[in-house]
């Protein structure tokens, strides 16, 4: 729960310190009325760690409440794609130690009630992600035993001491755990996605778990939930993407790589391939290959906007990526229509732009939701906003974007720079955090200089409000294209 403050316990304080919590893990529900987020503790507390889940209505503001009791670490919440649950992990099981996925039906709060269900995957989760038609849910878990890999003429090889993480899909009908059994056992699965139709999953692997087997070779394989079913290889990648791959209803599949993917350290781009491409060799490139961003911005976080039922057109795709620009930071809606890998077959909407406030580490979500009764769609995003120039702690935001004719998605069109022309509503949803609002305000001031190439870079230069004249001191984020 929230820490109490008092006149006495204003400001920055060891105890205030001590009880700060990061808000983060933010998901939209499908029909986007709803948002949920996770509340968790900057530190851990004398025996074990606890984390709240809460809920807030989209366009009410102040809604939030919480979901979850906060006696147990509640985390990674998401919405059922029917929308009637949310599915979250937690050790309520086994407190400390358990990483077990429950179900809470929505109903039972309206009728008064809290009892989330266990659901027995016959093994913890590592990660989860529920199929687009609702009735599976593909998980990873730590296999059995560690895979040693040992190599005394290799000098990339390492030792590894982990057990290496395999796949599992659990049948919410039939309420049966099935082993992926095609999946090379020897292998780390470090993501994985569902294909458009639920079934199919897209996974990348490496030789293990430990960090260092992310600068090696991932291969990128899809495999049919089909029992006896084996994988294909799709291609492979010099490095881990950052984040999990997307497989859109357009046939596409998107991953972040950097500009260059042989290069150790790049700007971060958007990749967008198809899916019967064949990346070539370990490059991680294609024939007809798009790069979204890189050049003077970075493409940091991407989402899926579409939601079962609620897309624009068939076979159509669309994601919000998060963009860093100079000090600032936009979501962009970005549409795929038909699989087709040209740029004119992408609109691309600026639906959030970041204005003397900062994005929560990657703390947002974004739906796109289209009523066939009226024709009319909507951008949704809920985003954790902080501002240290007007004072302001880190809390959940909603922005509702009305799609209008100068923005309405359609088939071969290019739309840029055209946030002017969406209206939008914006709500203030939690209040989290508010005896930072009692902390010494600071001054916050952008600069721009000119690296010896000529490149134009920019900073923040902080002082403090109680003495405006001494310069506080700073650490410089070199922040944008590439950030890195």
């Amino acid at each position: 729960m929230e820490p109490t403050t008092n006149a006495k316990s204003a400001g920055i304080t060891p105890a205030n310190v001590a009880a700060t919590q990061k808000v983060r893990d933010v998901k939209i529900s499908p029909d986007t009325r709803h948002i949920v987020y996770q509340v968790v503790p900057f530190y851990k507390g004398p025996e074990r760690m606890t984390s709240e889940v809460w809920i807030a209505e989209t366009d009410i503001a102040e809604s939030a409440r919480l979901l979850t009791d906060g006696l147990f670490n509640d985390r990674v919440a998401v919405f059922h794609p029917s929308g009637d649950s949310v599915i979250f992990l937690s050790d309520r099981k086994l407190p400390g130690k358990a990483k077990d996925l429950h179900r809470l039906f929505l109903s039972t709060l309206d009728e008064g009630l809290y009892d989330p269900q266990y659901l027995d995957l016959g093994r913890g989760v590592h990660s989860f992600d529920i199929s687009p038609d609702g009735r599976y849910l593909a998980f990873s878990s730590a296999r059995e035993s560690p895979v040693q890999v040992v190599s005394s003429s290799d000098p990339r090889m390492f030792d590894s001491q982990k057990s290496s993480v395999g796949l599992w899909v659990y049948d919410f009908q039939t309420k049966d755990t099935i082993s992926i059994h095609g999946i090379d056992s020897a292998r780390h699965i470090e993501s994985f996605t569902w294909s458009p139709d639920s079934l199919e999953i897209l996974y990348r692997s490496r030789w293990s778990q430990e960090t260092e087997y992310s600068e090696m070779k991932i291969i990128l394989q899809r495999i049919s939930i089909i029992p006896g079913s084996s994988p294909v290889t799709v291609g492979t990648y010099p490095r881990s993407p950052s984040g999990p791959n997307i497989w859109l209803g357009s046939g596409h599949v998107l991953d972040l790589q950097n500009y260059e993917p042989d290069n150790v350290l790049d700007a971060r781009t958007l990749f967008v391939h198809s899916t019967a491409a064949s990346f070539s060799n370990d490059t991680g490139k294609t024939e007809g290959l798009l790069r979204l961003y890189g050049d003077t911005e970075d493409a940091v976080r991407i989402v899926n906007m579409h939601t079962m039922n609620r897309i624009k057109h068939a076979g159509s795709g669309m994601v919000a990526v998060e963009v860093c620009t100079d000090v600032d930071t936009h979501i962009d809606a970005v549409y795929f229509s038909g699989n087709t890998m040209t740029r004119t077959s992408i609109t691309v909407l600026p639906i959030f732009r970041t204005l003397e406030n900062a994005i929560w580490f990657g703390a947002w979500d974004a739906q796109y939701s289209h009523d066939p009764a009226t024709g009319k769609g909507t951008f949704v995003a809920a985003v954790v906003l902080s501002s240290g120039i007007r004072n302001e702690p880190p809390n959940v935001w909603s922005f509702r974007v009305e799609e209008t004719p100068e923005t309405e998605l359609s088939s071969g069109t290019e739309v840029l720079n055209v946030s002017e022309t969406l209206s939008s509503t914006r709500r203030k949803l939690s209040s989290h955090l508010q005896w930072l609002k009692t902390a010494a305000a600071v001054h916050v001031q952008v600069i721009h200089w000119l690296a010896e190439d000529g490149t134009e870079l920019s900073g923040l230069v902080r002082t403090s409000g109680a003495m405006p004249n001494h310069p506080l001191p700073t650490v410089l984020f070199i922040h944008g294209g590439p950030y890195r």
